[in-house]
């Protein structure tokens, strides 16, 4: 159907009806249902347009519940703990996400010296897994002992809250 024509039958649907706002949002849907032919019937666009309306989750979005800072501390060890176990073998992959979620971690229940500390400590992990470069033992035993002391600071921080 063309536009000229669905507006028209939108049209007719709804002059000359003295019609509160709900009443008359209904009424349109029910007549943009059957002028835009995607229902053959009234009483099936009445059943869709009077259903609840759900929200939409967009593709990948995941609303994370929320977490207390204990369980933040321990995942962002866990974390730790994977990024060292990938790069001991030579894995870069999944790391990008591995430190975001370390960052995100600690951005919520830290202090800003030790955020700043988490930034420069995975700063390097993070430029590895993004540019997916080899890296040298050096560098691997680096930020190894970087993590220990990002681990060590947050121990410390939360024995001291």
């Amino acid at each position: 159907m063309d536009r000229a024509k669905y507006n028209a039958c939108i049209g007719q649907s709804l002059a000359g009806k003295k019609m509160t706002r709900a009443q008359r949002k209904l009424e349109f849907c029910i007549s943009a249902k059957l002028c835009s032919g995607k229902v053959k019937s009234r009483p099936e666009a009445e059943r869709i347009c009077m259903a609840p309306k759900t929200t939409k989750v967009g593709k990948g979005e995941v609303k994370e519940p929320e977490l207390s800072c204990t369980a933040r501390n321990e995942r962002a060890f866990s974390n730790m703990d994977t990024i060292i176990a990938k790069m001991k073998v030579g894995e870069t992959e999944g790391l990008d996400a591995t430190v975001k979620s370390i960052l995100t971690d600690i951005q919520h229940c830290r202090a800003p010296e030790i955020q700043a500390l988490a930034a420069d400590a995975l700063g390097k992990v993070h430029e590895i897994a993004k540019s997916q470069r080899f890296y040298l033992k050096g560098e691997f035993k680096e930020i190894a002992k970087e993590l220990g002391l990002l681990r060590a600071a947050l121990q410390g921080e939360s024995t001291s809250q």
